[in-house]
């Protein structure tokens, strides 16, 4: 582990992590084994990082959130508070995740798409780029929306 981050009080991370500089981890943080987080990442209190996730450069990822096993996320992107990320997500870069926001299995998100707040994604769907999800949405599982789309729930 590099000596140029800094780590809030009483958290676990696994000495087979690798952490970029200029990285900020909050306080009650747990990060699994062979987990990657880039330079320039924020890591907010009481997150959990799941084994093998990577974390691209310059992402947040919010007090409470959880990014599971093997899950990538992209340069730039945040998930916000309270937001879960499944187990084998692929994120692009800039994406935005909002608060409590569900990412189920197998999924992959776009390039700047964003997901507002309190919206569930099923497990195996694809979201193609530049996608706009609305605050409490749920998208079915094995669903697919390609680029440009805005998903609304009236």
């Amino acid at each position: 582990m590099s000596n140029k981050y800094l780590v809030g009080k009483n958290n676990r991370i696994s000495s087979t992590a690798k952490i970029g500089k200029y990285v900020v981890i909050g306080d009650h943080v747990v990060i699994g084994d062979n987990v990657k987080i880039g330079k320039g990442v924020i890591i907010g209190d009481y997150a959990v990082i799941g084994d093998g996730a990577r974390i691209s450069k310059h992402s947040v990822v919010g007090s409470h959130a959880m990014v599971l096993f093997r899950t990538y996320v992209g340069k730039r992107t945040i998930i916000s508070s309270y937001a879960r990320v499944s187990h084998d997500v692929f994120i692009c870069d800039d994406v935005y995740l909002g608060r409590h926001v569900l990412v189920n299995c197998d999924t992959h998100v776009g390039s700047r798409t964003e997901i507002n707040d309190l919206s569930t994604i099923g497990k195996n769907v694809y979201i193609g780029n530049h996608n706009d999800i609305s605050c409490n949405t749920d998208i079915a599982t094995d669903s697919i929306y390609i680029d440009n789309d805005i998903v609304d729930t009236y």
